[in-house]
């Protein structure tokens, strides 16, 4: 599988550039990708991620994402960026999209919705195992308390979010 990261100089996009690389197998990264005016841009991903070297310059411009032809995108960007990544990946007959990125705005869910026509798109608003977890959680406690108990969640994130 060609794997391309859009959101490549942030934290999550360097956790997912370290699993990409030691995955090994049939998982082979092809392009890598930050917003313009980043202090990664002609870096090796590899090296970003705590590696080495792999050969794969993060770039700015979403050109590297059609002409390395990936497999799957995945981002984790920003609400603006992911809207036009998906316009772009439409605009070029689709790829699959895998969007990390959290407060996603009406335009970049409609930018979705229109790839969604043409490609496969999942869209995951925590990739956060203990979340995940919390979720899971939530919805046993909903189903053992009933209805009737009156209950508040409170959001609260790292101090690096």
């Amino acid at each position: 599988m060609k794997l391309a990261l859009h959101g490549a100089g942030g934290r999550m996009g360097r956790a997912i550039v370290k699993a990409a690389l030691e995955a090994g197998g049939d998982v082979r990264l092809v392009a890598a990708v930050d917003r313009d005016g980043s202090t990664v841009l002609g870096r090796d991903v590899g090296e970003l991620a705590g590696l080495p070297a792999c050969g794969v310059v993060v770039t700015g411009g979403l050109d590297a994402l059609n002409s390395t032809t990936p497999d799957v995108v995945i981002d984790f960007s920003s609400p603006a960026a992911t809207a036009a990544l998906a316009r772009a990946l439409a605009a070029h007959g689709g790829r699959a999209l895998v969007v990390g990125t959290t407060g996603l705005d009406a335009d970049a869910n409609a930018a979705l919705d229109a790839l969604g026509k043409t490609a496969a798109v999942l869209v995951a608003p925590n990739t956060s195992v203990g979340v995940n977890v919390l979720f899971h959680l939530a919805a046993e406690a909903t189903r053992l308390l009933g209805p009737d108990f009156d209950a508040e969640i409170i959001e609260m994130h790292h101090k690096l979010k």
